[in-house]
């Protein structure tokens, strides 16, 4: 009689090991499905972009692209 519960207390010790680390291993790839779900492992939209550096006076909008200058007549005072 003492065997039989001494066998049936290690076969229920080897089946709760067993569900435990299954158990692990299912929540730890849960988890790590989440992580790679989760909207924050995606790049964020800019909320705040930098201030544009000053363009030298006289300058338009098109700042970096090469165009030809004609300079302007210089009116003096009269």
């Amino acid at each position: 009689m003492v065997t039989w519960i001494a066998s049936a207390a290690l076969v229920w010790l080897v089946v709760a090991a067993a569900a435990a680390v299954l158990i692990g291993r299912g929540l730890t790839t849960c988890e790590a499905r989440e992580r790679l779900a989760e909207p924050a492992a995606e790049p964020q939209p800019v909320t705040h972009r930098p201030a544009p550096r000053p363009r030298p006076r006289g300058s338009h909008h098109l700042t970096g692209v090469s165009r030809v200058v004609v300079p302007q007549p210089v009116y003096s005072h009269r």
